[in-house]
């Protein structure tokens, strides 16, 4: 039996009903995308990451999909980009930072980003993970005790919006590695704030790897045989020199066809100024080279003994 007109009207009304019903009950269960955003009947618009496509022509039903998921079906759309205005948010950011050895360091722990945060004390705790061969925690900095993968546990209470949580200090040494990851393991509220970690870096500077050992270089330091004494020398000879880096060190004295005619093997092993005095009563008179050898570098100054 074909429907009257009247049967037809109801059908459609059962039909529209049914529509807003379905729709009503997706929109309190949508998320939250960009404010503003309408779908038009056929088409689709975009914020780069969410995107949205309207149904059936109508201009007021859309679903909004991050790439193949649905997310959600409704009349509108808002999206609030990160995390709700109403929800307490905070990065939390360690820095990269670089320094020569020896030299003591501040790495802050640091709020760089905050929401519904100020106004209030909030307390932390947090696990900062390094390679403890390079870094020396002082100044009541938390000690590693032997381990090299070291994890020390820090706490404290801030109440501003940005700022500095906790100041970590070290002392940078000569160890196993030229750099290491500052990890941020663990980062936690007393209260429910939602944060986001950025791990830091720290990189060693004025160092050099040899045969797998590392070694100190000091480029902006003078090096070499700075000065010689009497020249020419009869009996001993004072050498003045200077190191700019830490290692095995050897000074010796080559005639002019090459072939060494003493060897010291007593200088000191840490760069500095140095001066000494050796003897040259056993070397024939002539012309003489002193030859400086460094972990990185060769020095030569000419000099004559006379007898």
């Amino acid at each position: 039996m074909v429907p009257t007109g009247s049967t037809w009207i109801k059908i459609m009304k059962k039909i529209f009903i049914l529509i807003l019903l379905f729709s009503f009950s997706s929109l309190f269960a949508q998320t939250r995308l960009e404010k503003g955003v309408l779908s038009s009947g056929g088409n689709k618009t975009t914020d780069g990451t969410n995107i949205l496509r309207s149904t059936i022509g109508q201009s007021f039903i859309g679903i909004s999909s991050d790439g193949n998921n649905t997310k959600s079906l409704g009349f509108w759309y808002s999206i609030n980009k990160g995390i709700n205005d109403t929800v307490a948010t905070a990065v939390v950011t360690l820095p990269k930072v670089e320094s020569e050895t020896g030299i003591d360091i501040d790495v802050p722990l640091m709020l760089v980003n905050s929401r519904q945060f100020a106004g209030a004390s909030h307390k932390w705790t947090a696990t900062i993970r390094f390679n403890s061969t390079i870094l020396y925690p002082i100044d009541g900095t938390p000690e590693c005790g032997l381990d090299e993968d070291c994890s020390i546990k820090i706490s404290g209470e801030f109440s501003d919006s940005i700022g500095v949580l906790y100041n970590l200090r070290f002392k940078t040494k000569l160890g196993a590695v030229l750099s290491t990851d500052l990890i941020i393991e663990d980062f936690q509220w007393t209260e429910n704030i939602v944060t986001v970690t950025n791990n830091g870096f720290f990189q060693l500077k004025g160092v050099c790897e040899i045969d797998g050992v590392y070694r100190l270089i000091f480029r902006s330091v003078e090096a070499g045989i700075t000065n010689t004494y009497p020249n020419p020398a009869m009996t001993t000879i004072n050498i003045d020199y200077q190191l700019r880096e830490t290692g095995n060190n050897k000074m010796e004295i080559v005639d002019t066809k090459g072939e060494v005619v003493a060897r010291y093997n007593d200088l000191s092993n840490e760069s500095g100024l140095y001066s000494t005095t050796k003897s040259v009563t056993d070397i024939p008179s002539g012309v003489y080279y002193i030859v400086l050898t460094t972990p990185n570098e060769i020095f030569t100054k000419k000099i004559a003994i006379q007898k």
